[in-house]
């Protein structure tokens, strides 16, 4: 249990952000009247910090402490049978008022190739991830893109992200997208915007090889990029497909509850 935010959200995320916060004010120590110096750190340690604080929590959202505030916890996938009715393996449910809180998913882009090579998510990277990229893609550039490339390019890896559109952070403000971007160059991001990903692959040499549309304004052509690693981070899609929430007379669509 504990859904998005303990196991791959803000729990695992902050944490890392955490510690790539204060190596960056390490390498920053001129700022505060001090030596300039290279922060010393094994990455694998990084994780490990991240990955017990994880764990500290995860009790606070367990079965057991729900159970013990007289929640009742049914294990299963839940889909509607009526407007007042769910079924959980065999089992149905009656409510007056149900909350649906089913949580998202990572979309996973239908570039060629993609099945076909090893890449990250935020549901992935915390756990999967066992040594440090020398360079990471980061395809996407919103919440979850920017704030992992940040983190990654703190901690010592050559960070590229790869944006369709012509703004990070599309859904915010331009003049917020702007300043971010600046701040990400500072740091060390190389930012790559209006391009199209066709296709991906796994070289002989092991790297990921990501080909793409450049579409900058006079300057159309094909590049291919090179990694060690893919982060895909191109936005969520809603966990609703099993709850047949139409059979409650739900209006839904691909991007969650109308």
């Amino acid at each position: 249990m504990g859904g998005d935010c303990l196991n791959f959200g803000c729990v695992p995320s902050k944490a890392l952000i955490s510690s790539a916060r204060l190596v960056q004010r390490i390498r920053e120590s001129e700022k505060w009247g001090l030596d300039r110096q290279e922060p010393e750190f094994a990455f694998e340690k990084v994780f490990e910090r991240m990955r017990a604080r994880r764990a500290r929590i995860a009790p606070k959202d367990s079965q057991e402490r729900f159970e013990s505030l007289g929640v009742n916890v049914f294990h299963g996938e839940a889909r509607f049978v009526s407007p007042h009715e769910v079924e959980v393996n065999g089992q149905r449910l009656r409510a007056k008022n149900f909350v649906i809180a089913t949580g998202s998913r990572a979309v996973i882009p239908k570039i060629e190739g993609i099945d076909q090579v090893r890449y990250f998510t935020n549901e992935t990277i915390f756990d999967e991830l066992k040594a440090k990229p020398e360079s990471m893609i980061v395809l996407g550039g919103g919440p979850i893109g920017c704030e992992l490339a940040q983190t990654f390019c703190r901690l010592g890896t050559q960070v590229t992200i790869i944006q369709r559109g012509d703004q990070l952070l599309p859904k915010e403000d331009r003049d917020v997208a702007e300043f971010l971007e600046r701040r990400l160059i500072n740091e060390g991001v190389r930012i790559i915007k209006n391009v199209d990903a066709r296709s991906v692959a796994t070289t002989d040499a092991g790297k990921i090889a990501l080909e793409f549309l450049d579409r900058q304004p006079g300057r159309l052509a094909e590049r291919t990029f090179f990694a060690d690693a893919l982060l895909v981070a191109i936005g969520r899609s809603p966990n609703l497909q099993s709850l047949d929430l139409r059979s409650a007379g739900v209006n839904v669509h691909e991007t969650g509850v109308r």
